[in-house]
């Protein structure tokens, strides 16, 4: 199962027949149903079988009970509002012995000088709201240790639950700050003359959360990768 399958752009499914073309069944779900009713308009692999399902609801779940093998999901859970829950939903649909690989984004690089711009007192008037809700595990940065105890409260064995810093330079200065400007400006409605503040200081902004890597403005992010298994009892 492939929790938060996502984008349909984003083929991963077709990456996990490729390197694991004997399994019985690839199961992507997505809580939302228009986009997995617009996958399955294009999904014919007869293995692959596209469900609408939330992974926080277990009324929506439950018919999977003890039955999966394998689960994986990659940059779904940091948007989750209970990742706790998630976690306990995954343990109950597992056969004993199942497996489980997560990628989360525990704190992007980008979220905190976005929220420190919308704040601002001189550039908060021309946002316009044009922004996706920022899940609250992205303020918090949790350490592997706080996974670790609530997964083992779970029941699960862990394999690995580790947390990486990950840094990303820009390949130029000027490559940067126009990449940052044009990302602010599809939240902020700026007026002609003052863009060229507006650019100073989002720049500011964002070095003040991120860092400089040879010279690069670079962006700084934390990643957790979670490997686990449910004991054979």
């Amino acid at each position: 199962m492939d929790v938060g399958c996502g984008n349909p752009k984003v083929k991963f499914s077709d990456l996990l027949m490729e390197f694991f073309p004997n399994v019985k069944q690839i199961i992507p779900v997505d809580k939302k149903s228009a986009l997995i009713d617009y996958v399955k308009c294009s999904v014919n692999h007869p293995k692959i079988c596209y469900e609408s399902a939330d992974i926080e609801d277990w009324s929506t779940l439950q018919k999977w009970e003890g039955k999966i093998s394998k689960v994986v999901s990659s940059h779904c859970f940091h948007q989750l509002k209970d990742q706790k829950i998630a976690f306990q939903n995954i343990f109950r649909m597992l056969k004993p012995g199942g497996e489980v690989a997560v990628l989360l984004c525990l704190k992007s690089g980008y979220v905190a000088w976005h929220c420190d711009m919308v704040n601002n007192s001189e550039w908060n008037r021309y946002y316009n709201g044009n922004s996706p809700e920022i899940p609250l595990t992205q303020f918090s940065n949790k350490e592997a240790s706080e996974y670790e105890n609530f997964l083992k409260e779970i029941g699960f064995s862990i394999i690995e639950c580790k947390k990486d810093r990950i840094g990303v330079p820009f390949e130029s200065t000027e490559i940067w700050k126009n990449a940052i400007f044009n990302l602010a400006l599809s939240s902020f409605a700026i007026p002609e003359n003052s863009k060229e503040r507006f650019k100073e200081d989002i720049c500011k902004t964002f070095i003040n959360h991120n860092a400089m890597l040879a010279d690069k403005p670079c962006t700084i992010s934390y990643f957790l990768t979670v490997l686990l298994r449910k004991p054979v009892i």
